[in-house]
């Protein structure tokens, strides 16, 4: 076996390796929740939690991912309703 035949037979590995782990990735909950899942967890419109975030006034602090783009971290989430969240 030659050392090209060896690199693609790993790189074959690797890309197994890689789907794999983005089929497990699929099944775990994520960490972040967009603004819309979180208010739905928290029973309160998208718009109410951004204007209580804007005020100063969540108990949660966004992960802001661009100036119009927030996420909210799900033990943050979980740790204020005193509750496991199940995603769908």
């Amino acid at each position: 076996m030659s050392a090209e035949t060896k690199v693609e037979a790993n790189g074959g590995n690797m890309n197994n390796q890689e789907g794999q782990a983005r089929r497990d990735a699929n099944t775990v909950a994520p960490l972040l929740l967009t603004e819309a899942e979180t208010a739905a967890i928290l029973r309160i419109d998208r718009t109410t939690l951004a204007r209580l975030v804007d005020q100063g006034t969540c108990p949660l602090s966004p992960v802001n991912l661009t100036p119009r783009i927030r996420r909210y971290r799900l033990a943050d989430v979980e740790e204020l309703t005193g509750s496991h969240v199940v995603m769908p």
